[in-house]
Formats: C-alpha cells, sequence, structure tokens
C-alpha cells in the first residue's frame, strides 16, 4: 500500500489572508490625487498579485451607474498583520496621500479567494 506524500515546508509560519478597506480622501482633490497615481497603484498591485501576495482588489463606488471611485479593497496574504500593514503603507495611495483611512482585518475566504 502507497503512504501519502508528506509536504515539508521550509517556513514555520503560516500565511494568512487580510482585508484591507480604505477610504479615500472626499472631494475632487483627493480623486485628483488618485488619478495622478493610479497607473504606478496598478503596475505594482500586478507585480504583488503575480507573486501572491495580493490575491484580489479593486476600487470601492459610489454607485455603478456614477462609478465615481471612494475608496479600495484589496485581500492580501502575509505571514503577519505587522507585514500586512507594512504592504499596505508601502502603497503610492498611502505615500500619495489617497487613502484617508484604512482598516486591515483577518480574512478567511469561503468562496473565490481562499
Amino acid at each position: 500500500m502507497l503512504q501519502p506524500i508528506r509536504k515539508f515546508s521550509t517556513s514555520s509560519v503560516q500565511r494568512q489572508l487580510f482585508a484591507v478597506i480604505a477610504r479615500d480622501h472626499p472631494g475632487e482633490e483627493g480623486l485628483q490625487r488618485r488619478l495622478s497615481v493610479r497607473n504606478e497603484h496598478i503596475g505594482k498591485a500586478k507585480e504583488a498579485h503575480e507573486h501572491g501576495t495580493l490575491k484580489m482588489g479593486g476600487a470601492l463606488l459610489d454607485s455603478h451607474e456614477n462609478g465615481k471611485m471612494l475608496g479600495s479593497l484589496l485581500v492580501i496574504e502575509a505571514d503577519s498583520l505587522e507585514k500586512a500593514k507594512a504592504f499596505v503603507e508601502s502603497d503610492i495611495y498611502v505615500r500619495g496621500n489617497v487613502w484617508k483611512s484604512w482598516e486591515i482585518v483577518p480574512y478567511k475566504g469561503a468562496f473565490g479567494v481562499k
């Protein structure tokens, strides 16, 4: 009888998922700051997705009809809450003063992102 293959990890830390809910600075000035750094933000987000850190992300909208961006929703994978915070704080939307506030909470996917 064949024995199941045991998987060994070189890391003792299990990566965890975190949801990030970020709110933009309100008004036209906040929107213009977002748009001015958006290409850099999207480029870095694509890299993070390819490396497996960013599981999904997108803009929060005022409505589907209007489509005005009000913030962001991200699901990230990190070794710890501290590393998740460091990831978020390195984002151009933080450094470029786009996001007024953000909340990072542990996340457990049921469908889609797990």
